[in-house]
């Protein structure tokens, strides 16, 4: 099970998918359709769905990885899943995004996030738990200290924000690198030599695609989260 923290401006708040930049959403996973509005949309980061033209780099990153990997979406998801820690994007009236550890009322939406996740991981029979960032990492260690669960594995991985300076450039070769050191790669299945694989967040050989601009909300994490 991967494990991120909560939705960004431009991936998960338009797609509803964890790191889910729209082409890659509607490309790759194959996902379509009309994405419903909140009744109350701050102007200054409207849900505009699959009409989004602004392009998430993490999920560009994390899903382009993959996507190299397992060739088809369904290979990826033959033995694992994604989720976030917490569900609800929150920011300014000016749209800066608010990370939940930066939020006033962070202890009561910590408790009730920690148990929707803790319930994911006895659901899905979780064994291992990929945590991408120290934020997610820290919230399942917690969880499962608590409650004694001592079967399941929490391994970390860095935030594939290109904020996460030192590691953004080396980001799938580290991931990669952690993959095989615990055993993991076997559940991905391999489209083409891994040797091959680009550093870059982007696909090898692909634009940025339907004329999106790639922009990544650096107010989105704070040092904290990251690698």
């Amino acid at each position: 099970m991967f494990l991120g923290m909560n939705p960004g401006p431009w991936g998960m708040s338009q797609t509803g998918v964890p790191f889910g930049e729209v082409n890659i959403v509607r490309e790759w996973l194959g996902i379509t359709g009309e994405v419903g509005r909140p009744k109350k949309e701050n102007p200054a980061r409207p849900v505009l769905g699959f009409a989004c033209s602004r392009s998430e780099i993490s999920g560009q990153r994390f899903w382009g990885l993959f996507k190299d990997l397992c060739g088809e979406a369904r290979n990826f998801f033959e033995n694992t899943l994604i989720y976030n820690h917490c569900p609800v994007a929150f920011m300014t009236e000016s749209g800066k995004n608010i990370t939940p550890n930066e939020l006033k009322e962070r202890k009561a939406v910590t408790v009730l996030c920690d148990k929707a996740l803790f319930e994911i991981i006895v659901l899905y029979n979780v064994s291992i738990v990929i945590a991408i960032g120290r934020f997610a990492e820290k919230r399942a260690t917690t969880i499962l200290k608590s409650a004694n669960k001592n079967d399941v594995k929490v391994i970390c991985i860095p935030h594939p924000s290109p904020r996460n300076f030192g590691t953004a450039e080396k980001w799938r070769e580290i991931v990669i690198g952690e993959l095989e050191k615990n055993a993991l790669m076997q559940y991905f299945k391999r489209s083409n030599d891994i040797t091959n694989l680009t550093t870059s967040g982007m696909l090898p050989g692909s634009s940025s695609g339907h004329g999106t601009k790639q922009v990544e909300d650096c107010s989105v994490l704070s040092d904290e989260v990251l690698s």
